[in-house]
């Protein structure tokens, strides 16, 4: 039988508590773009997933534009893929199925994406599977505490995988749900869910030694006011600071931080919290990775809070927010973008935001949108872009409302740009097989 624990409690968690608690401030300086335009883009389906899924980490592209990533179940033993999307001849899109990952000892569940380093290697993490003897990992949530995995192509055509380190659900942190980041020196980061010296989770660091073998090493250690199970991905800076958004804990409020973890003399690492999120206007539960421009400004989104009361008659949290970090002369000040309100506008962004050369910040919510979709409140999610308009303000313009078996539901992943600036990501529900409902990838193209 497939091992479906830890996806379905992780990822569809998400989109359920979206859906129960959706029922003008200033724009940063540094955030100014065009005027909106008034012809709208065009949303193109992919792929359709049938061999299961759905695809659970946002996508990335390779330098010949076909696009990677992770089905966290499916596959020939149930335990997720990693999968290669390739545009043909007659610009039709086929998936190549690369990796399937068939038990414990290999992982399963890659829920976290993947990376690319310049050798073409691909590395990620999958929630469970390694190590099942560690006394921590057997209770409730799959066999093992989760692995850093590599998949390398070979001259034959298939993909090897090497498994990189297995966690034992002790202080070196346990069940990975996020993806890695590469630095210069090809040195993996990432974090897990749980694990640590509070089992609240860890960021850690992987480090290539002799031997063709791995060193983890853990940067930090989450205990509460600092953040609580983080779950996003990692975002690195070119001096080699790490960002982070653990969805609970900070102080006081316990709705999540924003975080940055930064090597210092000696080997060490400091941890700051730039941002305690209240579960009020200024948003709470941030589920993805956050964006960083070219001047170090943060941007990110907020699965609830926002403007009390528009989403449901009994829940007053709000329907999430997109946000904004810059550092001041009295340190990092939160700007809020955009609120909102769970209409045709959208509700509920679980995934990070694209940044466009003008400025422009492009995303994605779970909920709100078309009718057609209904459970807690009306819509299948929409794909949105959010652009200064002047005076301080910022302006929404919805680019695709999703429509289930049309194209998909429930986008819950980052989106991507090609050099055309074509967006790419992926729903967690809907497409057009109606047997299996996990989901697609679609292009929306200006």
């Amino acid at each position: 039988m497939a091992r479906l624990s830890p996806f379905c409690l992780h990822r569809a968690l998400y989109v359920a508590v979206a859906l129960l608690y959706c029922g003008g401030p200033q724009a940063p300086a540094w955030a100014q773009s065009e005027a909106q335009t008034s012809t709208p883009p065009v949303g193109t389906i992919l792929i359709d997933f049938r061999d299961g899924g759905p695809a659970a980490g946002a996508l990335i592209f390779d330098p010949e534009g076909n696009l990677y990533g992770t089905a966290g179940y499916g596959g020939y033993a149930g335990d997720g893929f990693v999968f290669r999307l390739k545009k043909g001849p007659t610009g039709a899109w086929k998936q190549d199925i690369l990796y399937q990952f068939r038990g414990v000892s290999g992982g399963m569940n890659p829920i976290g994406g993947l990376t690319r380093d310049a050798a073409g290697n691909l590395y990620g993490t999958t929630v469970s599977g390694g190590n099942q003897n560690q006394r921590y990992c057997n209770a409730g949530v799959g066999e093992g505490c989760g692995l850093v995995f590599e998949l390398s192509p070979t001259t034959s055509g298939e993909w090897h995988e090497t498994v990189l380190y297995e966690f034992t659900g002790g202080e070196d942190g346990g069940f990975p749900q996020a993806g890695l980041v590469e630095d210069a020196a090809g040195n993996l980061y990432g974090t897990t869910q749980y694990g640590g010296d509070s089992a609240s989770g860890v960021v850690f660091e992987l480090t290539p030694v002799s031997g063709g073998t791995w060193k983890e090493s853990v940067l930090h250690t989450f205990v509460g006011e600092d953040g609580l199970y983080p779950v996003a991905n990692l975002v690195i800076d070119k001096a080699g600071n790490l960002y982070g958004t653990p969805p609970r804990g900070g102080d006081p409020y316990g709705c999540g931080v924003v975080f940055e973890v930064s090597p210092s003399s000696g080997g060490s690492w400091n941890e700051t919290v730039l941002h305690s999120f209240s579960c009020g206007s200024d948003g709470g539960l941030p589920l993805a990775a956050v964006t960083l421009d070219a001047l170090g400004n943060v941007f990110g989104t907020a699965f609830m809070g926002g403007t009390a009361g528009v989403c449901s008659s009994t829940q007053s949290v709000g329907c999430g927010v997109v946000f904004g970090l810059s550092l001041t002369s009295s340190g990092w000040k939160e700007k809020v973008l955009h609120s909102f309100t769970g209409g045709d506008e959208g509700g509920g962004p679980q995934a990070s935001v694209a940044l466009d050369a003008a400025g422009s910040v492009y995303g994605t919510t779970v909920a709100g949108g078309l009718s057609i979709c209904s459970a807690g409140y009306a819509g299948c999610g929409v794909v949105f872009e959010l652009r200064s308009g002047g005076g301080g303000t910022w302006e929404e313009r919805v680019l695709h409302a999703f429509r289930n078996r049309k194209d998909g539901a429930d986008p819950v992943t980052g989106l991507v740009f090609d050099p055309a600036g074509n967006l790419y990501g992926t729903t967690l529900t809907g497409g057009y097989t109606t047997r299996c409902n996990c989901g697609a990838a679609f292009e929306i193209t200006p």
